[in-house]
């Protein structure tokens, strides 16, 4: 009842002119995503690409910092401006494959409805399209298997319905994830032998209750996909490290954060490294914030998002 009352409640606002904000909410779960920190040649990789953003920097990639002046020695940027000649001259559209996989328990069939999937592939597109991805949906399939459903045995469920190469997201709705968690995903990495657990575990677990109209007040517009995709591309949380000091997420123009974002507070409300350049990006898809404060990630995670994929997944 309560999750029903704020999700009216929301969408009434969406549809309002008017901007809004939405503290934390009682008896709401706080999102928390299982996907591991990067490590290996994905982490060697994700800090050479930084060194190479903070050349163009250096050289004259303009970025906007709080108060005109930067933080942690000038890396750190509120929300870098697009550079035309950079992105022509850097970036190309992806288009990626997506395959839907709906796995249930027996006393949850039927809670995700073909609406929700249809929902769920617009959310992925709509958050996606501005950037530099198109998702090419190809299908969702449906399994009721109570283990599957509850989180276990990852591994069987993924080698039976893994479709695709390892250039192809793979997201998996489940009725429960384990450890209180929303999503998980896989980062980028070295391609793996084909049928390999490593090949097979490669892709998303979603909590189905996070699709658009599920169950999960505060987070049911779909954006965990997105969130997880996110980590799929080679993202990182935007408070990666949670501290002011070090590189964070490895990402230039993406503020230093210390804290996660729980609800939606007002964008420069939240400043957990008050004396570095930018305030918590709270909109940014990487963080934990309510899926409706979610709008946005930055020119450089779209940069960095086709980089890897470039590296690791484009040749699959």
């Amino acid at each position: 009842m309560y999750a029903s009352s704020l999700t009216t409640g929301l969408v009434a606002l969406l549809l309002s002119s008017a901007p809004f904000t939405l503290a934390a909410q009682p008896g709401l779960v706080p999102f928390s995503c299982g996907t591991k920190t990067a490590a290996g040649d994905t982490l060697n990789v994700i800090k050479a690409l930084h060194k190479q953003e903070l050349g163009e920097s250096i050289a004259g990639l303009p970025v906007a910092l709080k108060n005109g002046v930067g933080g942690a020695q000038g890396r750190r940027a509120g929300s870098g401006r697009k550079n035309k000649d950079s992105k022509e001259k850097r970036q190309q559209r992806l288009t990626v494959d997506l395959y839907m996989h709906v796995v249930t328990t027996v006393v949850a069939q039927g809670e995700v409805s073909q609406q929700m999937i249809d929902d769920q592939v617009r959310a992925l597109q709509n958050a996606y399209n501005p950037y530099s991805i198109t998702f090419n949906y190809i299908s969702t399939d449906v399994t009721v298997n109570d283990l599957w459903a509850n989180d276990g045995d990852d591994l069987g469920m993924k080698a039976s319905l893994r479709q695709g190469s390892y250039a192809a997201l793979n997201i998996y709705y489940q009725t429960n994830l384990g450890d209180r968690n929303l999503g998980r995903c896989t980062l980028p990495g070295p391609e793996p032998f084909p049928r390999s657990a490593n090949f097979f575990t490669d892709g998303c677990n979603v909590l189905s209750g996070t699709m658009p109209g599920g169950r999960v007040g505060g987070y049911n517009l779909g954006y965990t996909a997105v969130h997880e995709a996110g980590h799929w591309f080679g993202l990182l949380h935007t408070f990666e490290g949670q501290t002011c000091f070090g590189d964070g997420d490895f990402v230039a123009d993406t503020p230093q954060q210390a804290q996660v974002t729980n609800g939606c507070p007002a964008l420069g409300d939240q400043d957990s490294c008050p004396d570095e350049g930018g305030v918590d990006p709270v909109n940014n898809f990487m963080d934990y914030s309510y899926d409706f404060c979610y709008t946005e990630f930055t020119f450089g995670q779209d940069l960095r998002m086709v980089d890897l994929f470039t590296q690791f997944r484009s040749g699959s």
